[in-house]
């Protein structure tokens, strides 16, 4: 079911900290990918457990370097764990990765969009 569907049947999304965190994973991934176009028709989930899924990524991956709207201006939480894994990331590994399917300049502003978050997480505004 889409979130939209979801909210509308009164569903809980199950363990409230569980949540949560792919609540902030899905926000860290959109600062990333620079997603202009989350919304409740591509966040879906599965009923038991409840579990976060995310489509529909047409409108990500562009080469602009700060983040996309609805993300500006907000502090998120990123797992010490996912931190560290993101600080490890460098153009190299990006391009082995994903180089087949984005540009240089895609995998460059991943890197910026990654190193303002991580501006952000280690010296909240």
């Amino acid at each position: 079911m889409d979130d939209k569907e979801r909210r509308a049947e009164g569903i809980a999304p199950g363990d409230g900290a569980r949540f949560r965190e792919q609540q902030s994973v899905m926000d860290v991934f959109d600062v990333l990918i620079h997603n202009e176009d989350r919304n409740t028709g591509n966040v879906l989930y599965t009923r038991d457990p409840v579990m976060t899924h995310l489509s529909d990524h047409t409108r990500a991956f562009r080469a602009r370097t700060e983040r996309p709207a609805k993300l500006r201006g907000r502090s998120l939480f990123v797992d010490p764990e996912l931190r560290r894994r993101l600080l490890r990331l460098d153009e190299e590994t990006l391009d082995e990765l994903v180089g087949d399917v984005l540009v240089s300049v895609q995998i460059r502003a991943i890197l910026e969009r990654r190193d303002e978050l991580m501006r952000d997480v280690l010296d909240p505004r």
